[in-house]
């Protein structure tokens, strides 16, 4: 009963993927010295599935989101520049949006439409304000694209050996708890 109880808090193999996947992509980071690796994370995070399969699927979504994103968001930043008036945005966003998911699903990724609408509203909000809007679409692709690489790599390689590892020693400390 007690052993029941216990396996509850024992994380599962695709948490354990997940930490790791973070781990790696902070480190890259750090090691490369770029400024931040939130995004990185977040596609390791989200992308981190049950199975390597859907991991790609849905990697290949995030990447195909944030390029449709990056692309849109650069044109509609390049038209609201050119008429100089930040009034524009009211508009460029919302047509953008309407653009954003069209091209979705016309490239039947539909499932790429909220994420890529995300990133395009960052790019004309928040980034547009920071005056960073030329780099930070290829910088979130670049981004994104070493989340997904990480989650896929880890969720193929670090196999369920673990929790085999795991389970025996913890068996083993229970065993000799006994004697």
């Amino acid at each position: 009963m007690k052993e029941k109880n216990f396996k509850k808090y024992i994380p599962g193999m695709r948490n354990i993927k997940t930490a790791a996947a973070v781990f790696i992509d902070l480190l890259i980071f750090e090691i490369l010295g770029f400024e931040n690796a939130f995004y990185a994370c977040i596609a390791s995070v989200i992308c981190m599935q049950q199975s390597v399969e859907e991991t790609v699927k849905v990697g290949k979504s995030r990447l195909i989101g944030t390029s449709v994103a990056a692309v849109i968001g650069l044109i509609a930043f390049y038209i609201g520049e050119r008429l100089s008036n930040p009034v524009i945005y009211l508009f460029l966003i919302p047509i953008g949006t309407i653009f954003i998911i069209q091209i979705c699903v016309l490239l039947k990724c539909a499932s790429s439409a909220s994420i890529a609408c995300v990133v395009y509203i960052s790019i004309l909000t928040s980034h547009r304000i920071l005056g960073d809007n030329s780099s930070y679409p290829l910088t979130r692709i670049v981004e994104t694209f070493i989340g997904v690489i990480v989650a896929t790599l880890i969720n193929k390689y670090i196999s369920t050996k673990y929790l085999r590892v795991f389970k025996l020693r913890k068996h083993r400390n229970v065993d000799s708890d006994k004697h």
